[in-house]
């Protein structure tokens, strides 16, 4: 439908968007979340339990229907999360330990030409996946992102999965430098602690995960649609379990990314809907037996059984 209001200025449009998510998502609850059940059998095998949420799906769907922690909006946030990193491991480490910004803005026409004279990554701070790659110089791929990037800021991503989080945050962009990145590393804690660790390697034609515990032994959970690969340990994962482990001390789950290159790491982003809950296991068992360390008492869920 908004596609239709072009002609209206992109600010009005997010907001009768973003208005449109939220009475989308309550008119679900109301009817017993008819839309997310229905999701959720689509791309697993089994029915969401939400009376007694049981696997790894099942909890993440759980906290984007019952848990509305405000912080989870500022972490989700890509570009006011780093203000909360600096808060918890001091001011300067989003400058040193993350990607840095060379520009930050609510609309791509603002940003300064000069950024066009490298290669750059210009992501939506508002969304997972909005992000558009420039190489140095190339005015197709420009104008290409320019049409892209300006859809996606009167887009409230997560509206269709129930990402709540996702839905009051103000549209931005941020322009990155492009990092050569060999490897996504994402750390899961649970209570504070870490219980797994994923690397993932999106080099292939399809996109390669596995996991493994703290002490680097390879587990046999497997994903859907997913490749499998073995992986070496990498060369900084004590410094990186280290920083991780800091900004994960306050939350029942959270998942903690991490960009690898060949020399260095640097943070990522701070997760609190994995997969959204809607990326499928190979088999139940394997979504139930991910799922033995995330209790959820506050939201009078516990995972004893």
């Amino acid at each position: 439908m908004l596609d239709r209001l072009l002609f209206l200025p992109a600010r009005f449009r997010s907001d009768v968007a973003r208005k449109a998510a939220w009475r989308r998502y309550h008119r679900d609850a109301d009817r017993g979340y008819p839309l997310a059940r229905r999701l959720f059998r689509t791309r697993h095998t089994y029915d969401l339990n939400l009376q007694c949420p049981r696997t790894h799906s099942e909890r993440t769907n759980a906290r984007k229907l019952f848990d509305h922690n405000p912080i989870f909006s500022e972490m989700t946030d890509k570009y006011r999360a780093r203000a909360y990193i600096d808060r918890i491991l001091g001011a300067g480490t989003s400058d040193r330990l993350m990607v840095p910004i060379l520009a930050y803005t609510t609309s791509f026409d603002d940003l300064p030409a000069d950024i066009w004279q490298k290669d750059v990554i210009v992501k939506c701070t508002h969304g997972s996946g909005m992000n558009c790659v420039v190489p140095a110089g190339d005015l197709r791929a420009r104008k290409q992102a320019r049409r892209k990037i300006n859809r996606w800021l009167t887009k409230i991503h997560g509206a269709r999965k129930s990402e709540w989080c996702y839905f009051d945050l103000t549209p931005g962009l941020i322009v990155e430098p492009l990092i050569p990145a060999i490897r996504d590393l994402k750390l899961f804690f649970y209570d504070g602690e870490l219980r797994f660790i994923m690397p993932e390697n999106n080099l292939g034609k399809i996109p390669a995960i596995s996991i493994y515990t703290p002490n680097w032994q390879r587990l046999p959970y497997e994903f859907r649609n997913f490749d499998t690969a073995e992986c070496a340990r990498p060369d900084h994962l004590d410094a990186i379990i280290e920083i991780a482990d800091h900004l994960a001390a306050r939350f029942d789950m959270i998942r903690v990314d991490f960009l690898l290159t060949h020399d260095r790491f640097y943070i990522g982003e701070l997760t609190m809907y994995d997969g959204s809950g809607l990326v499928a296991f190979s088999n139940y068992d394997d979504d139930l037996a991910f799922a033995r360390f995330w209790r959820q008492p506050h939201l009078g869920f516990d995972q004893k059984d």
